[in-house]
């Protein structure tokens, strides 16, 4: 009994000096809730680095923006560590729940839903350039507003899950804009281009550019492609037109805005 009395003192007095080491407010701010597939902006103060699920979140000037999965299932567990006292404290923001729709797409040609083995190679090659594309990590500009790059018919939502031809695919990475032929497609913010690729298997004719911080966006399908990678690009510029190139049954924009490895709901960050 004696020795399951100091088991437990001894238990107490370590779960004190947990809570007393996280019990200090949370040195941020966040601009509005956590939705699965949604973004935030916040404000950290000064001397303070922020992580999230590992990764260090760049800030400029204390200013941040971060992404959450789709697919995220447990709320947010941010670890501040403060520079000078060299303490962490842990703060923990819930992330609301989002249904997700299903949607399903007849008629597209059966190798563009299941491709045959003699395609891997090149949808391998391609899959690679989309990750190096967005592993850039610009700093001279910190991305505040997003236009939207075409005006349309939303024809397909953020995160439901594609069946083509009655087959399941990985779930919508982006939203689809349903617009005519050779529309003008305007770049969301300013950045730097990454990527202007000619004919991919599944995406068409491609565009993928940086905005810094580890936010891009990617366009797909295009008709034509007006820029190439390494221009400097201002919010509002041409950069191609509406098509139907890849897996497409008719002309639309395909656009997916990335954070730091995690993409997000465009309609939660594109404006009119």
């Amino acid at each position: 009994m004696q020795y399951i009395s100091k088991m437990v003192k001894l238990s107490l007095i370590l779960a004190l000096l947990f809570l007393a080491s996280n019990s200090y407010a949370c040195p941020f701010k966040l601009d509005r809730e956590l939705y699965q597939g949604g973004i935030a902006y916040g404000k950290i103060d000064e001397g303070y680095d922020l992580f999230l699920d590992k990764k260090k979140i760049p800030t400029k000037n204390g200013n941040f923006i971060i992404g959450i999965h789709r697919d995220r299932k447990v709320n947010a567990l941010f670890k501040a560590f403060d520079n000078k006292t060299k303490k962490q404290i842990n703060c923990e923001i819930e992330v609301k729940k989002f249904k997700w729709k299903i949607d399903y797409v007849n008629g597209v040609e059966g190798e563009k839903v299941t491709p045959p083995k003699s395609y891997f190679d090149r949808i391998q090659k391609e899959q690679n350039l989309m990750v190096n594309a967005r592993k850039a990590l610009l700093t001279n500009h910190f991305p505040t507003s997003f236009i939207m790059p075409v005006h349309g018919r939303i024809s397909s939502p953020f995160g439901g899950q594609r069946v083509f031809n009655g087959q399941p695919r990985s779930p919508h990475s982006g939203i689809d804009i349903a617009a005519k032929q050779g529309t003008p497609i305007k770049a969301i913010e300013d950045g730097k281009v990454m990527l202007a690729y000619d004919e991919m298997f599944f995406s068409g004719k491609i565009i993928v550019i940086d905005h810094g911080f580890y936010v891009n966006s990617t366009y797909a399908h295009l008709s034509k492609i007006n820029v190439k990678k390494g221009d400097t690009v201002k919010k509002g510029d041409i950069i191609g037109e509406v098509g139907s190139t890849g897996r497409s049954t008719g002309p639309h924009l395909h656009i997916t805005i990335n954070i730091f490895g995690v993409n997000v709901d465009p309609l939660k960050v594109l404006k009119d």
